[in-house]
């Protein structure tokens, strides 16, 4: 793999992309994915990962402005409680929080989660 490598194409999750960019640090060769939008995900940690997609930075930003339009100032996520939507949430508050806004309650769900467990989550909320 070492000589014969030039580039690693297609990590379809961010977790993934996490651990083929440690990969492709050490081969040197660029890592591309079309669809890891995790921010943790940064040039400076590695140089050699190429997004080819917007990253959930920008996406919450985008509610973030959505929420301070309608002037809410409290906001309730309810989010996948993996990688995914655990560093989403973050970017999320991250957003809020320039806007003099906050997440009041966080509901996280199993990716997995049945029915009656997710009824269970939103009785909660």
């Amino acid at each position: 793999m070492e000589s014969d490598t030039v580039a690693i194409i297609g990590p379809q999750s961010s977790v993934t992309a996490h651990v083929l960019s440690h990969i492709a640090n050490e081969l040197q060769v660029p890592l591309l994915s079309f669809a890891a939008t995790d921010p943790t995900l940064s040039s400076l940690q590695y140089p050699f990962f190429v997004r080819m997609t917007q990253n959930d930075q920008f996406q919450m930003a985008a509610i973030a402005d959505i929420v301070e339009y309608y002037e809410w100032r409290d906001v309730i996520a309810i989010y996948a409680d993996d990688d995914f939507g655990r560093n989403g949430i973050a970017a999320l508050s991250d957003e809020l929080a320039g806007k003099r806004c906050q997440i009041s309650y966080k509901a996280p769900l199993d990716p997995q989660a049945t029915r009656t467990e997710i009824m269970d989550v939103l009785v909660k909320v």
